[in-house]
């Protein structure tokens, strides 16, 4: 876990295994994270470092797109889910797919190809289970967390369709999950200009600090820009 803010922490990411940043923000009231990670293992460390650093478990979780690294892993946590309507389709076209095979779920649409060898990694031969979004965000929507107030902003992306960000003003942080990258087929990423720079456009009106983007380090708002 790295410590970003007095309340804002990072379980930071790991390209050996496609793991994504996972944001943790505490409230006096409860705490909620940004995404969930990979699986059973992910959550796993991710638990024992809380405990270690005598932080409370959290009781919501923010999924910023249906990308089964940034999603799989609500399934053992237990803990209230907040996504999009697309997040919600896709994971469910997920799990209606899913017959205790990983090779079922494997397509540039839901899960390329890529994937297979890291979701190995995670579940082994276990059999997957693969979560669902409890509340549908469908537009700008802010939960209180107790003195702390948290933002949860729909954006467009080159990455997926349905693709949320967080912003938490106290300590002008901001989360962005995979919003920024562009989408991955045939192990080629493509951007689509029209919404790189929409989602340019939100950013940019926002008074942040530090950005935290999916699977590289935090960055201030002159490098990440520069």
């Amino acid at each position: 876990m790295k410590k970003i803010t007095n309340d804002l922490y990072i379980f930071e990411y790991d390209d050996s295994k496609d793991l994504p940043n996972i944001g943790y923000i505490r409230g006096k009231k409860e705490s909620i994270i940004v995404d969930a990670g990979c699986g059973p293992k992910t959550t796993k460390k991710f638990f024992d470092q809380l405990k270690e650093l005598n932080l409370e478990e959290p009781k919501k979780a923010i999924i910023t797109h249906f990308h089964w690294d940034h999603t799989f892993a609500l399934s053992y946590m237990f803990i209230k889910s907040y996504g999009t309507q697309y997040t919600y389709e896709k994971l469910l076209e997920l799990k209606n797919k899913y017959h205790n095979q990983t090779t079922d779920i494997i397509s540039d649409d839901l899960m390329p190809l890529f994937c297979y060898k890291d979701i190995l990694k995670e579940f082994g031969k276990s059999v997957i289970k693969i979560p669902q979004i409890d509340e549908i965000v469908q537009n700008k929507l802010t939960i209180d967390l107790g003195d702390k107030i948290v933002e949860i902003i729909p954006v467009a992306s080159s990455h997926t369709e349905g693709s949320l960000i967080v912003y938490v003003p106290d300590d002008k942080v901001l989360f962005i999950g995979d919003a920024d990258l562009g989408i991955i087929k045939e192990g080629k990423s493509f951007y689509d200009p029209i919404k790189a720079e929409e989602f340019l456009k939100v950013v940019k009106e926002i008074d942040f600090n530090y950005i935290v983007p999916g699977h590289t380090g935090i960055m201030t708002k002159k490098e990440y820009f520069n």
